[in-house]
């Protein structure tokens, strides 16, 4: 039930630029929402409006352009998905997707993550043998206390580490934001991701850092 993509390209200042996401379905039909990101979710991103902020160029130099133009294209993403789990038949509303992306551009690591797939940038020095590690994104779990608070206020049951309907099939999810999931986002579980900007410094821009 898992995809990924990646992407690079060299944009017209030069600049190497590198896009890479994981998501990893889950549910009866979780393979076919998580196809389903993986064929939208760099469209959307590369064609998102907020990109074009700078003639010429396909990823602006503006940090805060970028950033926007992620969290729109996830908040296109997210309606997406809520649409395709609403309709055919009943499993596909309890099959949703997690979702981490690293957009890389000018030294800088954009990232994006809905979920528990967790992403960790290593780093290493020529010589040294050690490899640094980084955790760049947070789980979102149902037993936080800001998430759970959000999931009960609208009607969800946090128990045993998961996310529950009050109601037949009683389903329980391990996770506290999702795409697709229509069925549990009705009670609290989200599609908002959380979006990064981190600086990679010499070296980091399109590959090693």
């Amino acid at each position: 039930q898992d995809c990924a993509f990646y992407f690079h390209f060299t944009d017209s200042d030069g600049s190497k630029i590198w896009c890479a996401c994981v998501m990893d379905g889950h549910g009866p039909l979780g393979h076919e929402m998580s196809t389903l990101a993986m064929q939208w979710l760099p469209l959307l991103v590369l064609r998102e409006p907020l990109m074009a902020s700078e003639p010429g160029k396909i990823v602006p130099k503006n940090p805060q352009s970028v950033f926007d133009a992620i969290s729109a294209a996830f908040q296109k993403m997210g309606t997406l998905m809520q649409k395709a789990s609403l309709i055919g038949w009943g499993p596909r509303g309890y099959s949703g997707a997690t979702c981490t992306l690293a957009l890389c551009a000018r030294g800088l690591l954009h990232t994006a993550n809905i979920g528990d797939s967790r992403m960790i940038l290593g780093t290493y020095s020529t010589g040294d043998e050690a490899i640094e590690h980084r955790i760049l994104t947070r789980d979102h779990k149902p037993e936080d206390p800001d998430e759970r608070l959000r999931i009960e206020a609208q009607g969800g049951i946090v128990a045993r580490q998961r996310v529950y309907l009050d109601e037949w099939p009683y389903v329980g999810l391990n996770m506290s934001r999702s795409l697709g999931d229509s069925k549990l986002h009705a009670v609290g579980v989200s599609d908002v991701p959380d979006v990064t900007s981190i600086f990679l410094g010499e070296g980091g821009e399109g590959g090693e850092g």
